[in-house]
């Protein structure tokens, strides 16, 4: 998945993580692939984000994700189920980045690339 972030011409320079953290509205979308009903150890899967499809701007590793990208889920799932609640069937939970975010500056077109799990695109325009 790609996250579509708007940050709303955040100053970085006055941000702490704790505004950041309490503000959790920068998500403007996101991008989805193809539905997966199995996968690769996905600690050891490996990712690339490409512009205008040759050059990298990033690449990254499923570890990279809280160490093994299924955590976030587990705790949200015990976190929820301590508040009398669940995740429902069909939600989508973003667990976290394996690269950097990436702000383009004009139009592109990106693409992140998870090997064998597949890729997403978005075309910028403008």
């Amino acid at each position: 998945a790609i996250e579509i972030v708007d940050d709303r011409a955040c100053d970085y320079k006055s941000l702490d993580v704790f505004s950041l953290v309490a503000d959790n509205a920068w998500n403007a979308g996101i991008v989805l692939g193809e539905f997966r009903t199995s996968w690769p150890a996905l600690a050891d899967v490996q990712g690339a984000v490409t512009v205008d499809h040759d050059a990298v701007l990033d690449r990254g590793c499923g570890s990279d994700v809280l160490g093994q990208p299924l955590l976030p889920v587990v705790w949200l799932a015990n976190h929820l189920a301590g508040r009398g609640t669940h995740l429902a069937a069909g939600e989508i939970v973003m667990t976290g980045s394996m690269v950097t975010t990436k702000f383009p500056h004009g139009s592109g077109h990106y693409r992140f690339d998870v090997g064998d799990l597949g890729a997403v695109e978005l075309t910028l325009t403008g």
